[in-house]
C-alpha cells in the first residue's frame, strides 16, 4: 500500500542520516523519488493503454489561498458549529501550519502560538514535545488572524479523532457544491485538511532553506529531509 511505503522509507531514510550521514541520506532520497518518477511513470502508460491505475488522481498537497477562500465562505455560510471549525482549518491552516489534530493542544499567548508536537516520540520523530511559532499579524489578513484565534478556543477539549467524522464530510459536500456549480475545479474534490499544512511548507520552501533545517523547525520535523521529500512543492507556494 502507497501509505506502508512511505513509513518504511522513511524509516530507513531516518536510519541513514542518523547512524551515515545526511549525504548517504540525501542520495537515498534521490534515488528512491527517481524509481516512484518510473514507477508512475509506468502506471500512466498502462492507464492510457486501457490498464489498471489509481483512480481520480493522486494527493493534491497544495491549498491555493483563492480556492481556500472559496471553500472557507461556502462554509462559513453554513451557519454551524462544524461548518465555522471547518472554515477555520482551511483558512488559518496554510498559514500557519499546524496538523489539523494539533489544534486541540495549542495555546496563544501573545504572537506565540504553542503547539504540541503530535509526533513527537523522544530521540526518534519530531524536533520536541512543543514548538513556538511567531505570529506575523502583519502579513496575516485579518480574517486569517480571526480564524487562528477561534481554533485554539473552539478545540479545546475536543479530540481530532472525535471531530474529523463529522468535519469531513461537511467538507466534501461543500466542494461537491462548490464543483457542480463550476466555481471550482473537480480536482479540488480530492481536498484535505491535511493539505493546508502542505501549503504552508510549500510557502517556507521559498524563503526559508529546507535543508539547513528552518523549515523542519517550524514544522516540528526532527529531520530536514522530511519536509524536503514529502510536503508540498515550493513552486506551489503563491
Amino acid at each position: 500500500k502507497p501509505a506502508s511505503r512511505r513509513q518504511y522509507r522513511a524509516a530507513r531514510r531516518f536510519w541513514i542520516e542518523r547512524y551515515l550521514s545526511m549525504l548517504a541520506a540525501t542520495q537515498f532520497s534521490e534515488q528512491v523519488a527517481e524509481i516512484d518518477r518510473r514507477w508512475r511513470a509506468a502506471r500512466k502508460g498502462e492507464k492510457a493503454g486501457g490498464g489498471g491505475g489509481r483512480k481520480g488522481g493522486g494527493l493534491l498537497r497544495q491549498m491555493p489561498e483563492e480556492v481556500r477562500r472559496q471553500i472557507a465562505t461556502t462554509l462559513y455560510a453554513l451557519g454551524t458549529t462544524y461548518g465555522l471549525i471547518a472554515g477555520d482549518i482551511i483558512l488559518a491552516g496554510p498559514v500557519l501550519g499546524l496538523r489539523p489534530k494539533e489544534w486541540a493542544e495549542t495555546t496563544l499567548e501573545g504572537d506565540v502560538l504553542r503547539v504540541k508536537n503530535s509526533k513527537y516520540i523522544e530521540g526518534l520523530r519530531a524536533n520536541g514535545p512543543v514548538r513556538e511559532l511567531v505570529v506575523d499579524r502583519a502579513k496575516m489578513a485579518p480574517d486569517e488572524i480571526e480564524a487562528m484565534s477561534r481554533l485554539v478556543l473552539s478545540m479545546q477539549g475536543r479530540t481530532w479523532a472525535a471531530l474529523r467524522p463529522k468535519l469531513q464530510p461537511v467538507l466534501k459536500a461543500v466542494i461537491g457544491d462548490l464543483v457542480s456549480g463550476g466555481i471550482i475545479a473537480k480536482r479540488w474534490k480530492r481536498l484535505r485538511f491535511y493539505d493546508a499544512r502542505h501549503q504552508y511548507a510549500a510557502e517556507l520552501k521559498a524563503t526559508l532553506d529546507a535543508t539547513k533545517g528552518e523549515v523542519a523547525a517550524a514544522m516540528g520535523h526532527a529531520s530536514a529531509m522530511t519536509a524536503l521529500h514529502h510536503y508540498g512543492r515550493r513552486k506551489r507556494a503563491e
